[in-house]
């Protein structure tokens, strides 16, 4: 009887143990390039050369899953007469899944993004889906589509709204600790 009671506690310490051993932190820096998009308000519509994007992810992951809060930041042209830079700056949550099939699928909800153009500060919201290879060594080749709302410039509501879109392609390396 004492056997089978020792063998039940160590089966539920086992039970208990090994979703632990595979939790932690997450941490992904990133480094890619906007490779095209668009921006429209009402009937006009402008279009991107691109631009780098820099950022990272720092949060929590187990057993595939991670959930993270994400900062990116970069420069996007836009092609107009003339070009103008606009300088991005988003904060948002990002929720995620590794397969471990080389794959991995993610999205972020932005709660805070900013666009300065021109001496114009624009600010809304938006969200980032992305795929994954994750075959190499440490790194994963991430291609993402990003769609923002900008509502606000200079403090003022905006309408029609500005809605933006952009497909980045990116090194990160997810690590987990």
């Amino acid at each position: 009887m004492k056997t089978l009671k020792n063998q039940f506690l160590l089966i539920l310490l086992a039970l208990g143990l090994t979703p632990s051993a595979f939790a932690g932190v997450h941490v992904e820096p990133f480094l890619g390039y906007a490779v095209s998009g668009e921006a429209k308000q009402g009937s006009s519509k402008d279009d991107y050369n691109g631009g780098p994007i820099i950022g990272g992810r720092l949060g929590y992951g187990m057993l595939g899953f991670f959930v993270a809060a994400e900062y990116e930041m970069g420069t996007l042209t836009q092609k107009s007469t003339p070009e103008v830079d606009v300088d991005v700056k988003n904060l948002g949550v990002s929720l995620g899944f590794e397969f471990p099939i080389l794959l991995r699928i993610y999205g972020t909800y932005f709660f805070n993004a900013k666009g300065d153009a021109s001496s114009n500060e624009y600010k809304g919201s938006g969200t980032k889906l992305g795929v994954g290879y994750t075959g190499l060594p440490f790194v994963a080749i991430n291609f993402e589509m990003n769609n923002f709302s900008y509502d606000e410039v200079n403090g003022a509501t905006l309408s029609p709204e500005l809605e933006t879109t952009y497909y980045t392609i990116n090194v990160s390396l997810p690590l987990n600790f």
